[in-house]
């Protein structure tokens, strides 16, 4: 089944309990910000427990990378139609 993936920002304990439901396993995600000259990194290991790093803070913002299955019920609001030609 086709997909659609959109990108959507989390803090920590969204991403914490966004991990559990979806049961990642060796999966790791680092936040976009610099605003504290650092970056944090959580990890869910094989067991899907998430380890976080020694910098990790509730307010930390997450951008991730959510895919949805595309079937005849979705509904799509915008959309753009390229032809062969460029236009």
């Amino acid at each position: 089944m086709p997909t659609i993936k959109t990108k959507k920002e989390m803090n920590l304990p969204q991403l914490i309990e966004w991990g559990f439901e979806n049961d990642f396993r060796h999966k790791s995600f680092i936040t976009n910000e610099s605003n504290r000259d650092k970056q944090t990194e959580v990890h869910f290991n094989a067991a899907g427990i998430p380890q976080f790093s020694s910098y990790a803070d509730k307010d930390d913002i997450f951008t991730v990378e959510i895919g949805k299955e595309i079937t005849e019920k979705t509904k799509l609001w915008k959309f753009i139609e390229l032809s062969s030609e460029g236009y």
